[in-house]
């Protein structure tokens, strides 16, 4: 279907309320911004947005483009998550963990 027409969102957001009244936490895992346009139909019924981005690949002006898609539709970024990032803790480091 087509997740901008008027019936879908309505439908979602049905869903979306269900969801909310069983559970303290739902989390909906989506396909990249800027690939998807389902995940701004998401965001906008969502409490928030968590952007994952990937150490060392992800650029800042598509971090910028998908920011400016997620306020077009209304999405709330509540902040990032950077993964894969690689960095060497100290030998010294791992007797105080």
């Amino acid at each position: 279907g087509d997740w901008s027409s008027d019936v879908c969102s309505s439908d979602l957001a049905g869903v979306i309320a269900q969801l909310r009244a069983r559970f303290d936490w739902v989390i909906i895992d989506t396909a990249p911004v800027l690939r998807s346009a389902g995940a701004c139909v998401l965001a906008e019924h969502a409490t928030g947005v968590v952007l994952v981005l990937r150490a060392g690949r992800t650029r800042p002006e598509v971090l910028q483009a998908a920011l400016e898609e997620l306020r077009e539709n209304r999405g709330t970024v509540l902040g990032t998550v950077l993964n894969r990032r690689r960095y060497m803790i100290p030998r010294g480091a791992y007797r105080r963990l």
